[in-house]
């Protein structure tokens, strides 16, 4: 079985790819995510592709003025969200 898919076949993210997703729709634009979390633009932006062919879905919608969440995009931002609210309330 692959790693990044559970017995059901739905993927499983890391939590970094949920990071990279949500900076991206925080920000609006794959430049500002990118340097708000040091990482290139061009890797933020092959990050999300591969997001969104896990997903089998485009999550968001890009154009010169920036990106912003599909519809798909909105539902997965509030999963991610709340995947990373409980990830960070963990304690050890």
């Amino acid at each position: 079985m692959n790693a990044y898919w559970s017995d059901r076949r739905r993927p499983i993210y890391e939590s970094k790819q949920l990071i990279y997703f949500v900076s991206a729709c925080k920000h609006g634009s794959f430049r500002k995510a990118a340097a708000a979390l040091n990482i290139n633009q061009s890797t933020l932006s092959r990050r999300i592709l591969g997001i969104e062919d896990m997903a089998g879905k485009k999550l968001l919608s890009r154009s010169i003025h920036g990106v912003k969440p599909t519809t798909d995009g909105e539902r997965f931002l509030l999963r991610a969200e709340l995947a990373l609210d409980i990830i960070a309330k963990i304690d050890c």
